[in-house]
């Protein structure tokens, strides 16, 4: 489970199913946990879901999404790099600034932890794209 606090517009989450969602809208409190409306894409159009924060849990970083998103593979070392964004091959994220120099490390919790940061620092939006034609389906990158 993810906490709406964690959470915002456009972050990608999975279900208990392993279907992946984007959150469409945080819309409050319902009964003391936070509700939210999920969308997905489904043949030709989008389904809609208002569930809590019950419903929803972490898709955990792998290799198919680091790629999927742009993060540089060096076969000879155990980091991924994007810009000033290191990602070592436990998934502990490094911003590298300052004439190289290693400013902030986090280990990530999850995908939407990562789309968080890249937004807070870079105003840079990491989406895995699912409403695109050539998204290869909802179970095969987690």
């Amino acid at each position: 489970m993810i906490s709406v606090k964690e959470l915002r517009i456009g972050n990608i989450v999975k279900d208990k199913d392993g279907n992946i969602w984007r959150i469409g809208c945080i819309t409050g409190m319902h009964k003391d946990k936070g509700s939210l409306i999920l969308e997905r894409r489904i043949d030709n159009g989008t389904i809609k879901w208002y569930t809590s924060e019950c419903d929803v849990y972490p898709i955990s970083l792998n290799e198919r999404i680091l790629d999927w998103i742009g993060f540089n593979d060096y076969d000879n070392h155990d980091y991924r790099d994007k810009g000033d964004m290191t990602i070592t091959k436990d998934y502990a994220l490094s911003i590298t600034r300052l004439w190289g120099n290693t400013v902030v490390k986090i280990d990530i919790k999850g995908f939407h932890h990562l789309q968080n940061i890249a937004y807070d620092l870079y105003e840079t939006s990491l989406d895995l794209n699912i409403f695109d034609d050539d998204y290869p389906g909802d179970t095969s990158l987690v």
